[in-house]
């Protein structure tokens, strides 16, 4: 299981397709998450976007659980967020 923590939470990521794990797709509720994050540390989709060197395509879509989003666009946003991506067991 895949999962973004900050602060003792943990919020959930799901995989999409077993054989596909380069690929995830965000739920509305983290999307919100980091949505807030970003406008909480006074940054647009824009200058986010322009800081990692990306489209600001990725960031709509991670933001509105839209769109699947690969784990190393995911790592470089929440890495500037100031947020981890954590994988773990299911179980936990």
């Amino acid at each position: 299981m895949l999962g973004l923590s900050l602060d003792g939470w943990c919020w959930l990521v799901y995989y999409i397709g077993f054989a596909n794990k380069t690929k995830t797709k965000m739920g509305i509720i983290e999307g919100r998450y980091i949505k807030d994050r970003r406008k909480k540390m006074g940054l647009t989709q824009i200058q986010l976007a322009n800081d990692l060197g990306l489209s600001h395509a990725p960031i709509y879509h991670l933001e509105n659980g839209s769109e699947s989003i690969s784990l190393k666009n995911l790592r470089l946003i929440t890495d500037r967020l100031g947020l981890e991506v954590v994988i773990k067991d299911k179980d936990e």
